[in-house]
């Protein structure tokens, strides 16, 4: 139907292209005692489906470049990409709503290279369609929920456009749980550290791998607000292990020395700035930089302490192991909060927010590494590093 309707004549006036990729309906009609978390075998079975859909989706525009001629849609569309989104019956059990297993695009190497596109953007699928919207499908009341997007997705797709200008992302579900008081709320709703931790390990391995030439500028949005305001009394994952630095941070960094803007929202330490081994990076063409950090490394440690010292002993996370994976078969855990999961309490609460005075032994290495990085940044127009903090105690 699109290459129908876009003809070489309609292409002239085509400059904005919407994906929605959509997952089968989640069985919420499981046997209780079987347990309600998904299977691996389920988890491949999302992967397959929507690296068809991206597939297709790509195969489509590379036919519409090749049938009205590249020289006539070079570097005219933007792309944007929502997170998968699937139907799921009214009133579900919590674990079929909020499972954080990402969401792979398996075998990208199969995709054609395209040229008209030159900005792309990924997007939560609840921008487009909120959550909570009912719809019905054969007299039954679904709505939809979207899925979390592996990270690496950014990359493997933007490696795939010749001309890339652009990259851009806001990802919303990617909230942690812990900005609840309910336990219930709290167990339910919680990013595993497993997870969390291997889809930024993934992302930095393959841009260590690839270049993105024709890059000028990104704009990455990883976590919510509600995400930014946990509650800090929790003992947090180590996210660097086994490595000494992130390399979630240093792999953005790399990217920032081609490019001319940088904007993020970011779990970072100073190596997102400066690189660990001392070494002077160059950023000729850099002239915006805004990036908000999160009040804690993604080693654990907290940047700030509350105004009385407390938790000013501030140390790296627990070791992520295997029991930090969400799991697949039902457990006794799951048995006791399913009993109350019908919790009846708001899902963002005030939780207990203390962290307003700075650690200087965590958070002065950021600041100096934004430093030095500022002075070797000789078209810079603008610089931003912020953060955001609030007094609940």
């Amino acid at each position: 139907k699109f290459l129908r309707q876009y003809t070489a004549e309609r292409t002239r006036y085509l400059r904005y292209v919407q994906f929605i990729p959509t997952l089968p309906k989640a069985n919420g009609d499981r046997d209780w005692d079987d347990g309600c978390r998904e299977k691996s075998n389920e988890l491949l079975e999302k992967d397959e489906i929507f690296t068809r859909q991206i597939g297709s989706l790509f195969r489509t525009l590379k036919c519409l470049e090749d049938r009205v001629g590249i020289e006539n849609i070079r570097e005219k569309l933007q792309l944007t990409i929502f997170t998968p989104r699937r139907p799921v019956k009214d009133d579900p059990c919590r674990h079929l709503v909020c499972v954080c297993w990402r969401v792979h695009l398996l075998h990208p190497e199969m995709l054609p290279r395209l040229s008209s596109i030159h900005t792309l953007k990924f997007q939560d699928a609840t921008d487009f369609a909120p959550s909570n919207r009912m719809y019905i499908f054969d007299d039954s009341i679904f709505h939809h929920v979207p899925s979390k997007l592996d990270l690496r997705v950014l990359i493997d797709l933007a490696s795939k456009i010749m001309s890339l200008k652009q990259l851009e992302c806001r990802f919303l579900t990617y909230f942690s749980g812990m900005h609840s008081t309910d336990e219930t709320a709290r167990h339910y709703m919680q990013d595993w550290a497993g997870p969390h931790r291997d889809t930024r390990h993934d992302f930095a391995r393959l841009l260590d791998s690839i270049t993105l030439p024709s890059l000028r500028r990104i704009d990455l949005n990883f976590h919510t607000r509600g995400d930014q305001f946990g509650d800090q009394r929790e003992i947090l994952p180590n996210l660097i292990l086994p490595r000494q630095y992130d390399p979630f941070s240093t792999s953005l960094r790399v990217l920032s020395y081609q490019l001319e803007t940088m904007v993020l929202q970011v779990t970072a330490d100073q190596t997102i700035f400066w690189p660990a081994d001392g070494t002077t990076p160059h950023w000729p063409h850099l002239k915006y930089l805004d990036v908000f950090f999160r009040a804690h490394s993604p080693s654990g440690e907290w940047y700030f302490q509350g105004p009385r010292g407390e938790g000013s002993n501030t140390s790296p996370g627990y070791e992520i192991t295997q029991a930090h994976y969400e799991p697949m078969e039902a457990n006794a855990i799951d048995r006791f909060y399913d009993r109350e999961w019908h919790f009846d309490r708001e899902l963002v609460e005030t939780v207990p927010q203390f962290r307003i005075v700075p650690v200087n032994k965590t958070l002065r290495p950021l600041l100096v590494a934004f430093a030095k990085a500022a002075n070797n940044m000789p078209s810079l127009r603008r610089a931003l590093l912020r953060t955001g903090l609030e007094f609940y105690p």
